[in-house]
């Protein structure tokens, strides 16, 4: 039969070796089973038909039957199967013809764990080959050796073994997703050494670090083995030296190199023993059975023998690499094994150049890599932060102690409708990750088509920072579900964009999101509190959490009401099969006394301490004093003085004369960021292979290799290193100490080592509280164009530079402006295009930051070298479109303009009218024109822009839905109330269909609406809409978000209208603190608000309280938008308007005459912001009796609005009732009351007849008549006032008692 590889589809293999659990008494859960499997007899079927198991041993007949035999037995059955279980069949018969080695039929029972061993690998070459899924691997190799347990173990052929780090094919979301990248390589140079040293020097010194830098092309860490360069006596001595080379070996695979000359190597003959020769084979021997047979055999022959030439077909064997020097021995076991190597199918090159060696093993390696690992091969950014994650689940996954209520729990919870969270919660060590990771991997296997997405936190330092979570689950999702929109950079936006990705997602087919170890997030970013977190999720999208008990985390989880399942210590029966379970899988079992010790100690109910503790005792080699060690074990009160113990056993064994290198191993990687790699401890600490190696060996179960570097098993771990090692100056030590390793790396110019020194050095300065060295680090521009200008580091930069910002008194803006300044002094002109987008890169990161001087600075320098320097246009007219933005948000119109124009312009020459860019332009431009109220061309604009979206995105697109809310805005201004409406529902229609009904864009269109009604006087509907967006806000970001406090304000708008002084008051005051809290009180939101709220008091009469509101938000906006901003004229203009009803008209004359200066200057003398102000220095001038003068203000503000707007826009209606006041006071009643009537009608067009404005003009001319006794037409006028306020507030509105005390009068 053809051999065919598996493909990543699910499989449902395995079903026989499952079977064997049922006749070994252990359940298998219910979830792991497939549906015919659970309901079929043959779940029960002998385990000894099993072909895995008669594979292993050897019985080819009865596999080859018990194949036939269940082929058949599905047929009758009809049971339906994937094509992976015919094709698992069919490898296993492959394999069969290709096992052509001797097999030794010796029963070795005092061996069974080596054999079990054995056993083990020979499966796992299956899986290693891509034969069998990882699924049907686990459950197989589990049940093989629980079956090897109970019945007969033979000896096997060796095949390829990993040190039980396998490629794994892991889908992270769907099973037709990649698989996972190793990125540990590991050499194994294997050779003599006295007649080697040449040789072994070449490539220890040049080829390796060559190889590991052509390595770090690939996001590879390469590592040499060289065990006998530099190994100790001490090691010797111990009998250790040949258990520790084959070790390496298996951790090496499939990588091994030989070099072989004219010397045998250390051996001994049968007839002449050596000691200590025999007493390193009798060392071995229970580990690698095989020695047995070959006790005569050099060293180095039994390295090659244990890594290719027991299994010739291996894979290891394909990839191995042999070198002999030219020349004769004296020594047959040498010459018979160099012909044995020669004979076979293995990579053989001679040579005579002890020199020249060293670049043919480059080149073979090279090659070997480069097809292992082709350039595309590299791992993406997401895809190497996922490595760290999945490493954690399989870890975790392979050592958890199942219970099915759990998982039911979770399952159910998946399956209903109730979109609200489900919160696992227990005390540490119980098992809560465990449980999450084996769930998750169930639920990957059993649900390949549904998107899951695991964060674990604390699975490496950079993963409990909440950006870094928050913008990881961003790039999954992207990745996953082809989602367009870019990753925010920024906390405060990443946070506002979650519920709007997770509503993408919900769209997309729903997902899984599980957040561990919620509680472990960073202090910093307000993290605990959860406001980042959503109080509700959208359709199909479903959330676990675990948590520690009774921290804020769970408090605000308690306080959502969502669903709470606790996972409780072990009880006494399920310690006691772990106990047995555990041991038995490495054929010991302890005692019933030890079992009772075990069982009476309370923290041997907590999981973490019970494994750590029984692989402490397994380890323990003196069976006698095993009662004694298990004491002394539980003398720790928790898994951390547990850990502790363990490292003082490690220190004992392996550096008993404390020489630091345990200590300084630990502690290297308790201060760096995610982990050291292999090769970075090595060199950092300056040891030797031969040193490493059995201390890393002994770390096995505390280290963990995550994206290729090591990092802790469990938190406890960290702790018990900070007990033991760490206080504050060790600490500065060894960061400092790390810190020097990696900037000698920057030195090197080597692009990997680099980026790593970029994640490592500003952390550490970070964590020793380093600002100023922080800050020149950053601000490097070298250093910037990694931080800032890739994706990975991108968020990094933000936090450091805040953290700076905000513990110096550094100008950390100008720094950076004069160090890219500094930089351009060395390029050259075949560099300046990339210079320009430097510039402009570092120009919209001072934009972003509110740092608008320094913005333009950037980018007036990039036009000023892309004219001087530059011959590409369109690099120019992308820079105007930058400064044009730039200057617009500075409140710089008079020089946006001919910026944006002259981008337009030049786009058109470079043919580029009908891009995305143009079009963004083109809505920026309209923008302008919309605050400068030149509202014809900006609807012109606006239009074209709608038009060119329509053409690139379609009809229904999210840019559309923008044009559209533009447009709604802009008619809104225009006083086309009507239009705005439609244009505004269409908006709201476009984004409740692409982005769901409860998107953050949805309740920008409805405020709105809302603040469309509130102008129209429609305060109910206006109401209604608000509170929709205040729920969708609330919702999704929760009480602190700029979007609730504009809602607020609005609504204190309405209130202040309605004569509610005290809510409004209420609501104004409630956005405010939430403004302070989020964005801080020198932002310009919060100057805002507070002129807001000074005006609710002006409105009030309350002349003396708005004061002071008003002048802290000046002094706040001079300092933070300048003094030359429309939005400053604005709040010196209501502080002028306040002190002229005061009476304080020199002040407020000069304050009024200041915001008309900066007026006509940003808008131009014809701009409606001008009117405005024209019209209350005419009111000052009213005041002070000066009539005369107020005259030509009055006019000329008239003139302005009708230029601005339609003559019914309801600002034309309230300057004329102010004019009508005039001459009123002029006692001019001819053009007073036909200014009144004017007024009016103005309002009555533009509102209808029933609103609050129109009302109150009728109150004017009923005062009018009154003034004038025509006492029949005032009461007409007071009584349909008072109808329309009884209408809109009620009868004991205040309104409507004023317009009943004036009827009053009329009597």
């Amino acid at each position: 039969m053809a051999r065919t590889k598996q493909t990543a589809r699910k499989s449902t293999g395995g079903l026989a070796l499952r079977r064997m659990m049922n006749m070994n008494a252990i359940s298998l859960p219910d979830q792991y089973k497939t549906e015919s499997e659970r309901n079929s007899e043959y779940y029960s079927t002998s385990y000894t038909e099993d072909p895995a198991h008669l594979l292993g041993m050897r019985n080819y007949n009865s596999l080859i039957s018990a194949i036939e035999t269940e082929l058949d037995t599905y047929k009758k059955r009809k049971v339906e199967l994937l094509d992976t279980r015919l094709e698992t069949i069919d490898c296993i018969l492959n394999k069969i013809s290709e096992m052509e080695i001797d097999i030794i039929p010796q029963k070795h029972s005092e061996y069974s764990l080596e054999q079990l061993d054995k056993e083990f690998i020979a499966l796992q070459e299956l899986y290693i080959e891509g034969y069998i899924s990882e699924n049907e691997f686990q459950q197989r190799a589990l049940m093989l050796e629980i079956v090897l347990r109970t019945s007969g173990v033979y000896s096997i052929p060796h095949v390829d073994y990993r040190n039980k780090i396998l490629s794994v094919s892991v889908s992270s979301y769907h099973s037709d997703k990649s698989q996972e990248k190793n990125q540990n390589i590991r050499i194994f140079l294997s050779s003599t050494f006295r007649d080697m040293q040449v040789e072994r020097e070449n490539i220890i010194h040049n080829t390796f670090p060559m190889l590991r830098k052509h390595c770090s092309e690939r996001g590879l860490f390469l590592t040499g083995i060289d065990l006998r360069w530099g190994i100790t006596n001490e090691q010797s001595q111990s009998g250790n030296t040949l258990n520790l080379c084959l070790r390496e070996i298996d951790r090496c695979r499939p990588y091994f190199v030989c070099l072989l000359g004219n010397r045998y190597g250390w051996s001994q003959n049968r007839d002449n023993s050596d000691k200590l020769f025999s007493k390193t084979m009798e060392h071995a021997i229970p580990y690698f059975p095989f020695v047995k047979y070959y006790t005569d055999r050099s060293i180095t022959e039994l390295e090659v023998r244990h890594a290719v030439l027991n299994d010739t077909a291996s894979r290891t064997a394909k990839k191995s690499l042999f070198y002999i020097k030219n020349g004769s021995s004296d020594n047959p076991k040498l010459d018979q094994l160099k012909r044995e190597i020669l004979s076979s199918s293995l990579s053989v090159k001679k040579y005579s150049d002890p020199r020249r060696v060293a670049d043919l093993i480059f080149n073979d390696i090279k090659k070997s890599i480069d097809t292992d690992y082709p350039v595309k091969s590299k791992l993406t950014q997401v895809e190497s932060q996922r490595m760290a994650h999945i490493g954690f689940e399989e870890l975790r996954s392979k050592v958890y102690i199942g219970n099915q209520d759990y998982f039911n729990r979770i399952q159910s919870k998946i399956n209903s409708t109730n979109r609200s969270p489900l919160i696992i919660t227990g005390v540490s060590g119980t098992g809560k990750s465990s449980l999450v990771c084996n769930w998750v991997k169930y639920f990957r296997d059993n649900n390949p088509s549904r998107t899951i997405l695991s964060h674990y936190i604390g699975c490496n330092p950079q993963s409990t920072d909440l950006g870094y979570m928050l913008r990881r689950i961003f790039m999954e999702l992207k990745e996953a579900m082809g989602i367009t929109r870019s990753i925010p950079s920024d906390l405060k936006d990443m946070v506002e964009a979650f519920p709007e990705w997770l509503g993408e997602a919900s769209f997309k087919g729903g997902l899984v999101l599980v957040i561990d170890a919620i509680n472990q997030l960073e202090l910093k970013n307000n993290a605990h509190s959860l406001q980042w977190l959503p109080l509700q999720f959208p359709k199909d999208v479903h959330v676990i959490i675990s948590s520690l008990p009774q921290t804020q985390t769970t408090n605000v989880l308690h306080s959502r009401g969502w669903d709470f399942m606790t996972v409780h210590p072990l009880r006494n029966v399920e310690v006691a099969q772990i106990i047995t379970q555990y041991m038995s899988q490495y054929g010991k079992v302890l005692d019933q006394e030890q079992i009772k010790l075990i069982l009476a100690s309370i923290q041997c109910k907590n999981a973490l301490f019970l494994r750590t503790l029984l692989e402490e005792i397994r380890l323990f080699g003196v069976y006698e004093e095993v009662t004694v060690r298990l004491k002394h074990y539980l003398q720790a009160e928790n898994p951390s003085k547990l850990f502790q113990l363990c490292f003082e056993r490690i220190q004992e064994t392996y550096d008993p004369e404390n020489s630091g290198i345990l200590s300084g191993i630990l502690t290297l990687i308790w201060v760096s960021r995610s982990g050291l790699s292999e090769n970075e401890l090595l060199s950092a600490l300056n040891l030797t292979q031969a040193k490493w190696s059995p201390i890393s060996l002994s770390l096995e179960n505390s280290l963990i290799s995550r994206s290729g570097y090591f990092t802790f098993f469990h938190d406890y771990m960290r702790s018990a290193i900070k007990d033991m090692y760490i206080d504050p100056v060790t600490e500065k030590q060894v960061r400092e100490s790390l810190v020097l390793y990696m900037e000698n790396n920057i030195s090197n110019g080597n692009r990997f080592e680099e980026h790593r020194a970029m994640h490592e050095i500003p952390y550490q300065y970070q964590r020793m509280n380093n600002y100023e060295k922080l800050a020149s680090f950053i601000t490097d521009i070298s250093n910037f164009k990694v931080l800032f200008l890739e994706e990975s580091f991108k968020f990094d930069f933000y936090e450091y530079w805040r953290y700076c910002s905000n513990n110096t008194n550094l100008s950390m803006g100008e720094i950076l402006s004069h160090n890219a300044k500094e930089y351009g002094n060395n390029i050259t002109e075949g560099n300046i295009n990339d210079y320009v987008e430097l510039l402009c890169t570092i120009g919209q990161f001072f934009q972003e930051n509110s740092l608008y001087k320094l913005a333009e600075d950037m980018f007036s320098t990039a036009l000023d070298e892309v004219q001087q320097y530059s011959s590409d246009i369109y690099l120019s007219g992308h820079v105007y479109g930058k400064l044009g933005y730039l200057l617009r948000m500075k409140g710089d119109y008079q020089n946006s303009e001919p910026a944006y124009l002259k981008s337009l312009g030049i786009l058109r020459r470079c043919h580029l009218e009908k891009t995305a860019e143009y079009a963004s332009i083109t809505n920026g431009l309209a923008i302008l024109y919309r605050h400068k109220a030149n509202y014809k061309q900006a609807k012109v604009l606006y239009t074209e822009a709608l038009d060119m979206r329509k053409k690139l995105f379609g009809n229904i697109h999210t840019e559309v839905a923008q044009s559209y809310n533009s447009l709604g805005c802009l008619n809104q201004d225009m006083g086309n109330f009507t239009i705005a409406e439609d244009y505004l529902r269409l908006a709201i229609m476009q984004r409740e269909s692409l982005l769901g009904i409860s998107h953050p864009d949805v309740a920008m269109s409805l405020t709105n609406l809302g603040g469309l009604f509130s102008t129209c006087g429609k305060y109910n509907e206006a109401k209604e809409i608000y509170n929709r967006a205040m729920s969708i806000y609330k919702n999704i970001f929760g009480e602190k978000h700029h979007g609730v406090t504009q809602v607020y304000n609005s609504l204190a708008g309405i209130a202040c209208d309605l004569g509610d002084y005290k809510e409004s008051e209420r609501l104004f005051k409630k956005a405010i603190d939430i403004i302070a809290d989020i964005l801080g009180e020198k932002h310009p939101d919060y100057a805002l608000s507070l002129n807001d709220l000074a005006s609710c008091y002006v409105q009030q009469g309350k002349l003396r309280e708005a004061e002071p509101i008003y002048r802290k938000a000046m002094n706040l906006r001079a300092s933070t938008i300048g003094v030359y901003h429309p939005d400053y004229a604005q709040t010196i203009y209501n502080l002028g308007s306040l002190l002229s009803e005061q009476g304080k008209f020199e002040e407020a004359e000069q304050y009024l005459n200041e915001a008309l200066e900066i007026n006509e200057k940003v808008f131009g003398p014809n701009h409606s912001e001008v009117g405005e102000v024209l019209k209350n220095i005419a009111g000052l001038y009213q005041r002070k009796q000066e009539f005369n003068r107020a005259i030509p203000y009055y006019n000329r503000s008239l003139d302005i609005f009708l230029e601005s707007f339609s003559e019914n826009h309801p600002v034309i209606g309230m300057l004329l009732n102010d004019m009508a006041i005039l001459q009123f006071q002029c006692k001019n009643w001819i053009k007073c009351e036909s200014l009144y009537k004017r007024s009016l009608s103005t309002y009555r067009t533009a509102f209808g007849n029933h609103h609050p404005e129109v009302a109150q003009a009728i109150i004017n001319i009923a005062q009018y008549y009154i003034h004038r006794n025509q006492i029949e037409e005032a009461k007409e006028k007071l009584s349909e006032a008072a109808s329309i306020y009884v209408n809109l507030e009620g009868a004991n509105s205040t309104k409507h008692q004023e317009c009943a005390r004036l009827l009053e009068t009329c009597k």
